[in-house]
């Protein structure tokens, strides 16, 4: 589930088309810079309620990794 709204807020957030992305795109692979990693990881805390750092989403890369360490931080802080 949070792979997904990860998508949404990725294709939002960094003006990208949604259908060219899925869970195994690689943050790499957009070419995006360290502002449009800073931007994306406010959004990951603004919709989803979820701290990430810039530094974090660089790390994991892919769409799915980051899903699975956004769902794992959901589950232990419901709030």
């Amino acid at each position: 589930m949070s792979a997904d709204a990860f998508l949404g807020l990725l294709a939002d957030t960094c003006h990208l088309d949604p259908d060219t992305l899925d869970a195994g795109t690689a943050l790499s692979s957009l070419g995006l810079d360290s502002l449009a990693l800073v931007e994306l990881a406010e959004r990951v805390y603004s919709d989803l309620g979820v701290d990430i750092t810039d530094d974090e989403l660089r790390s994991l890369d892919r769409v799915d990794a980051i899903g699975e360490l956004i769902d794992a931080r959901a589950t232990a802080d419901p709030d």
